[in-house]
């Protein structure tokens, strides 16, 4: 199509009457994607890409950590997308009406999530209605995230936690559920520990669900620090959290701190602690330049674990002694019989038949004998190496010219 040039009117940025524009408008019909306008004028082209965004159609649902320990919470973040994958705004969560919450177990206690926060006073409404507590955190965590149900902040200024001014997810197509794993003090309804699955949903055929895994208090710390490290080096040691059933407990503070020695560490917080996600938190150790050890101590609640590091360089492993051989030698008069093996194998079975030394002849495979004496250099013996250097294949017949056998001796 073709259109003229106007005065602007309404065209944000630009004062009215201003001459030389053009407006267009563009009409989705429900096609999801990306729309992208050609505008030539003479040689000169310009373009401009427009997204169209749809309905919801999918849904996901990600914990920030997969695991919470009895007493800790956790959100996990729904995002909605269109048939293109474009995020949608303004899209309200809700619960699976039938089961928001599955536990390990049918009497387990479950996790609970934050819906219709109550207002600090009574005569307001509700801070929110559905899922309810955002999560606030700096850009540098990520930025703030809307919680996943309607914004009703009535006339609470504060302390409503909605700081939103739309319902539902954000231009990124993302909102929150916050979840808690209750621990009520001098009961027994903690939440029951293991898998609890959380359902959610937009429409009956558009649904996600979240595994969140409740792990107990802490009970033991485990770490993959090395024994050793080399002077000036740097090393990243993993710190892992578990609790009595051998479950990771996520997001509790682990402290990590030199109690001894030399050496620095570092990215264990500003004060030494920093919560595990997923169960593990990491530190790095920088080791001096000079040989020593540093004891370092690592602590999660009420459990202690220490963990010595050894400064300097490994001494080298000596290899492995020889395995001692199980050839023979048998000698009669001047006729031995080699029960065969390699010429270490040899040398071991003459050793043993002939203590004080012996002087041994084998025929070569064209024939000719060659000569091997045990008290011989390598150098003299290096005939006999070379025409048997793959060793004896099986039992073979040799000449015994001497064999000191320690009171029997042998010549001929």
């Amino acid at each position: 199509c073709s259109i003229d040039t106007a005065d602007s009117s309404g065209i944000t940025g630009v004062t009215d009457g201003t001459a030389g524009y053009a407006s267009v408008t563009l009409n989705g019909r429900g096609v999801e994607g990306q729309a992208v306008i050609t505008a030539r004028l003479g040689t000169r082209t310009a373009t401009a890409t427009v997204t169209l965004f749809g309905t919801a159609k999918n849904l996901t649902a990600e914990p920030i950590q997969g695991s919470v320990e009895i007493g800790g919470d956790v959100y996990v973040v729904l995002t909605v997308t269109d048939g293109a994958g474009n995020p949608v705004s303004g899209q309200v969560i809700t619960p699976v009406t039938s089961k928001e919450v599955v536990g390990p177990g049918e009497d387990a206690n479950l996790v609970v999530t934050e819906k219709d926060t109550a207002a600090a006073d009574t005569t307001n409404d509700a801070v929110g209605v559905g899922y309810s507590k955002d999560l606030l955190r700096s850009e540098a965590q990520g930025g703030n995230i809307p919680a996943c149900g309607d914004d009703n902040v009535g006339s609470l200024a504060s302390p409503s936690t909605e700081v939103f001014a739309t319902d539902g997810t954000n231009d990124k197509g993302q909102c929150v559920v916050h979840v808690t794993a209750p621990d009520p003090a001098g009961t027994d309804d903690d939440a029951t520990r293991g898998a609890h699955t959380l359902n959610f949903q937009i429409s009956a055929t558009v649904k996600a669900s979240a595994v969140i895994e409740v792990a107990g208090k802490p009970s033991s710390i485990t770490t993959d620090a090395p024994a050793m490290v080399d002077p000036a080096s740097v090393t990243t040691i993993t710190v892992s959290v578990w609790d009595g059933e051998d479950i990771l407990v996520g997001i509790t503070s682990v402290k990590v701190r030199k109690v001894g020695g030399d050496g620095l560490i570092e990215d264990a917080g500003d004060d030494g602690s920093e919560d595990t996600a997923n169960g593990q938190s990491k530190f790095t150790f920088i080791a001096p330049s000079t040989a020593g050890s540093s004891e370092i101590l690592i602590t999660a609640g009420t459990v202690n674990h220490r963990v010595t590091l050894n400064i300097g360089e490994e001494e080298p492993e000596e290899p492995p002694a020889p395995a001692p051989s199980d050839a023979t030698l048998s000698v009669t008069g001047n006729l031995g019989v080699f029960s065969g093996g390699s010429l270490e194998d040899l040398a071991a079975a003459a050793g043993d038949a002939c203590p004080g030394g012996s002087v041994i002849w084998a025929q070569d495979g064209d024939g000719t004998w060659q000569v091997w004496s045990s008290s011989a250099p390598a150098i003299a013996n290096i005939a006999f190496s070379t025409a048997f250097a793959d060793g004896f294949s099986g039992v073979t017949p040799v000449w015994v010219s001497s064999c000191d056998g320690g009171g029997m001796e042998s010549e001929g």
